[in-house]
């Protein structure tokens, strides 16, 4: 199916048949396909595509919005009237922009065409190289292996049409021994990510994880030094692209980077960027209104040097607007285990969840540790611990920076993350779980 085709004839049946004075029209496709395990046997195999048009008019400067996942098109036909009918009685959207033009922005999708061409027996075979060594290991294990052909396209009233396509390919396993739970997981956009290699040594580490954390310990709440996987620093970091990260948010008063503009923020080795062909965690690059992406720091340097900005506020203020897309943080060059040896006492996270805003004045959040969670003393683990809830700053980590290691992706469909993995001083260990 040629989705650019199928985008193309939905912006032919709106341009024919809306009155509005201006319209935007953004187009996501998902063609997703999935095997899942459980106690060591497949369990399940779906492919799914979903589809969605969001239709954006206006009638002198007044504003509607509506979706549909139905690109017949009659359906396309009563979406436009029920759009108009909405725009005409709305207000007038005081923060208005026209539509974009054609900017002839040169679009590099990034497709693996292997991964496209992942069928079941294929997901199968992946899938079966972890059964296979978890029979021979005498445990249980359970995860998923996916494959997925993600669309976009954006096309506006004065004469802009983007369409853009890029793969991402995933895998997880979780192994469990007793009532202890390891687990692990791949994500990128190309086949060599779930490499049967990568495969068996993500098993190996969920293995060795649960193993560990056999008889685990209970430990007081203070603070600690912290080996932070590169796994949990992608679910962590990725809440950078979202609160407070606009200019607006800056100069009204309700960011976390308030006064921060051009000052150092974080340890010098930090630098914080968007780059949507970056093979590290490839994205979208244009935004919904089609203003074009391109790589473009925000921290260089462990400066605040740069912020995304709406149209609106870069035309009302005389800035740049840019947005992001992706979050990709420098990293280096070492293991892990390299940064865990540097720990006299302290703990290893490997994943979080439950991740929610604090205080925004600081960018504090809260979240507890999840599967691996391990105890250090003098530069190796002795035992599993039980977990923790944690409060502390995103920022005020990569400020209390003491070394790096080796970084991975976080792939998703709308919005994707790479860090590094991470020794961090004084991290807030604020509270113990019941489990």
């Amino acid at each position: 199916m040629d989705k650019r085709k199928r985008f193309q004839k939905v912006v032919n049946i709106v341009n024919k048949n809306t009155k509005a004075d201006d319209y935007i029209i953004n187009y996501e496709a998902k063609q997703n396909a999935l095997t899942r395990f459980a106690n060591n046997m497949v369990t399940q195999n779906v492919d799914t595509l979903n589809e969605q048009i969001n239709l954006t008019l206006y009638f002198d400067k007044k504003k509607a919005s509506l979706s549909t996942a139905n690109l017949e098109e009659e359906s396309i036909k009563k979406l436009i009237k029920k759009c108009e009918k909405i725009a005409q009685n709305s207000v007038v959207d005081k923060e208005y922009m026209s539509s974009l033009k054609d900017d002839s922005q040169k679009i590099k999708n990034m497709v693996d065409e292997k991964v496209v061409d992942i069928n079941a027996e294929n997901r199968a075979d992946i899938v079966n190289s972890t059964i296979q060594n978890a029979n021979k290991e005498k445990v249980d294990v359970f995860g998923t292996a996916s494959n997925t052909l993600n669309s976009f396209g954006v096309a506006t009233k004065n004469g802009m049409f983007k369409f853009y396509e890029n793969t991402n390919v995933g895998y997880s396993n979780t192994v469990q021994i007793e009532d202890e739970k390891g687990a692990s997981f791949l994500s990128g956009y190309d086949r060599d990510t779930v490499s049967i290699e990568n495969v068996n040594s993500s098993f190996t580490s969920a293995l060795r994880d649960s193993r560990r954390l056999q008889d685990r310990k209970e430990f007081e709440p203070g603070r600690y030094k912290v080996v932070l996987s590169a796994q949990a620093a992608t679910k962590l970091f990725l809440w950078l692209g979202f609160y407070g990260n606009n200019r607006r948010a800056v100069d009204e008063g309700y960011s976390p980077y308030v006064g921060k503009m051009n000052k150092k923020i974080m340890d010098k080795r930090i630098n914080i960027y968007t780059d949507p062909v970056s093979k590290k965690a490839p994205s979208k690059p244009f935004t919904e209104e089609g203003l074009g992406i391109e790589k473009k720091h925000m921290i260089k340097e462990g400066k605040l040097v740069d912020i995304p900005c709406s149209r609106f506020w870069a035309d009302k203020n005389d800035y740049t607007p840019w947005s992001m897309s992706n979050i990709i943080i420098s990293d280096g060059d070492k293991s892990e285990e390299d940064l865990i040896k540097q720990v006299d006492k302290g703990f290893y996270i490997k994943d979080l969840w439950y991740i929610r805003m604090v205080k925004m004045e600081d960018f504090t959040l809260t979240g507890m540790t999840r599967n691996g969670f391990f105890y250090i003393e003098d530069g190796k683990i002795k035992t599993g611990a039980t977990h923790f809830r944690w409060n502390d700053s995103p920022i005020r980590m990569l400020n209390n920076l003491i070394d790096m290691g080796k970084g991975t992706a976080n792939m998703n469909s709308w919005y994707s993350v790479f860090a590094p993995s991470l020794l961090i001083d004084d991290f807030y260990l604020s509270s113990k779980t019941l489990f």
